[in-house]
């Protein structure tokens, strides 16, 4: 104890002394320290039947910077390495690709028990639509909601959709396109036309009545809600939890 506390009281004359050089001294060691820590991190947490860990440098902060720099580059790079099954730390959490043909088939055929959708979209919908909806309801109820979706989307009922789309892209067209010259913003135009069609098809005719352009609008203000950072915090004082 009394050696320890002669070094610091050496340490601290030290940085009296030379400032500078003792300011770079000591983000030498604090780099140091971290570095040292991130590899013991990783030598106690390997674990030998789950995918390789990417190696990082910084404790907690672990590939962060460089997977959001470039996310694509990032799993192609470690998928080379890797395979198609590997696991990144980002800000404490362990995140698993499954990449390819492989990870396809493990991610949309696993058992509910080893991967759950709740599970992975919870902390993006929950900020923006609230408790109890969506993913943030046990699993019988999403399913359920899930059922009523799919009936709309048959192969039957896709045949049926063709003319009402037509009917909605012309009306759409003879509303808003009548000057033969000018420009037009593509984007919204088909944001709108997909509402209008999306709504007339899959909802029907009372609810497509009800609809109007402008609620393409709030479909985009609402898709703006989901970002990345949910995942990280689930909740914060920013303008996208609160749309």
């Amino acid at each position: 104890m009394g050696y320890a506390h002669g070094a610091w009281e050496s340490y601290r004359a030290f940085l009296a002394q030379s400032p500078v050089v003792g300011t770079g001294v000591t983000v030498l060691l604090v780099v140091s320290l971290t570095i040292t820590w991130a590899h013991f991190e990783q030598m106690l947490n390997r674990n030998p039947s789950e995918p390789p860990l990417v190696k990082y440098y910084v404790p907690f902060i672990g590939s962060m910077i460089e997977f959001g720099i470039n996310p694509i580059e990032f799993i192609r790079k470690h998928q080379r390495v890797h395979g198609n099954f590997f696991t990144f730390l980002m800000f404490g959490r362990r995140m698993t690709v499954c990449a390819d043909i492989d990870g396809n088939d493990f991610v949309f055929n696993a058992k509910h028990s080893s991967v759950t959708a709740e599970d992975a979209y919870n902390s993006l919908t929950k900020p923006a639509f609230g408790e109890g909806v969506v993913y943030d309801v046990p699993n019988a109820v999403l399913m359920e909601q899930k059922r009523m979706v799919k009936a709309g989307l048959s192969i039957e009922n896709f045949r049926k959709y063709i003319p009402v789309i037509v009917q909605e892209v012309n009306q759409y067209l003879d509303k808003h396109w009548t000057q033969s010259t000018g420009t037009v913003d593509l984007f919204q135009s088909i944001s709108e036309m997909i509402i209008l069609t999306a709504s007339h098809t899959l909802l029907g005719p009372e609810i497509r009545s009800k609809m109007h352009e402008g609620v393409a609008d709030l479909y985009h203000t609402l898709d703006s809600c989901f970002t990345p950072i949910h995942f990280l915090f689930e909740w914060l004082p920013l303008p996208s939890y609160y749309a």
